[in-house]
């Protein structure tokens, strides 16, 4: 009797652990029936996680590519599946106290493959030029950690690539371009096991300043030179006046 209310325990352990994976976000079982029998008809082959960091907001983007089977499936029912999962992604990411915004799923027949595409605000604080993220809501569900797990450490983007419930998954965080990669416990920029820090440097723009140019100084001929034309003037007088006065005296006929 021990033993098999222990399978049962663990089976059902196994079963809320599949379901914790089946789509991003479903870290809380679904409370609706219909909403956990559509959910959970596995088929996921790869998970493609890309988040943007823009300055608080953060561009989120989630690929995922299913088997044949589980394809077909989702297309017969698109429309149920495109309002089940963002109901779902939508509900859970405000247990955590984020806001998604411009939430759409597209489909890529060819890679058998829907993309979920939104914007999230609430996880990124600003202090002045201090951003720091915290990205807790992404780790927790699937129980990975910055340190524990070895994200790869870059000057723009920590990222991730393993199996989680035998499903390939890659996980990329892009960040603010620096001069050094983003590593642990790290100043101005790195991170802790959930959350990325970094500081972004202000410009300060240049005031235009208007320039009045100066008159021109006035030019005056130095003392002396002054002196010297009126000299010449007076001697230039002296001498017309004089010569004025003999061509008048012989015009005149005067002989003394």
């Amino acid at each position: 009797m021990f033993l098999k209310k222990t399978a049962a325990i663990l089976m059902g352990l196994t079963l809320l652990s599949t379901l914790n994976f089946i789509y991003p976000f479903s870290s809380i079982v679904p409370s609706c029936k219909a909403e956990e029998n559509f959910l959970n008809q596995g088929g996921i082959t790869s998970r493609n996680i890309t988040l943007a960091v823009k300055d608080t907001t953060i561009l989120y983007s989630e690929e995922i590519t299913w088997n044949k089977k589980r394809f077909q499936s989702i297309l017969q029912d698109k429309d149920d599946f495109v309002k089940m999962v963002m109901s779902t992604f939508t509900n859970e990411a405000a247990n955590w106290n984020l806001k998604v915004t411009g939430i759409k799923i597209d489909f890529n027949e060819g890679k058998r493959s829907t993309t979920l595409n939104c914007e999230i605000q609430g996880c990124i604080s600003k202090n002045g030029n201090k951003y720091t993220a915290d990205f807790f809501w992404l780790l927790k569900p699937s129980q990975l950690d910055f340190i524990e797990d070895n994200f790869k450490e870059a000057r723009n983007s920590l990222s991730w690539k393993g199996t989680i419930n035998n499903v390939s998954t890659t996980i990329t965080i892009l960040l603010p371009l620096k001069e050094k990669p983003y590593k642990a416990w790290q100043e101005p920029n790195g991170h802790c096991h959930a959350h990325v820090w970094w500081t972004e440097t202000v410009t300060l723009q240049p005031q235009k300043t208007s320039v009045t140019p100066s008159p021109l100084p006035t030019q005056t001929p130095p003392p002396n030179l002054n002196y010297l034309l009126y000299f010449i003037a007076a001697v230039v007088a002296i001498v017309t006046v004089t010569v004025l006065a003999i061509y008048l005296l012989k015009k005149g006929g005067f002989n003394p």
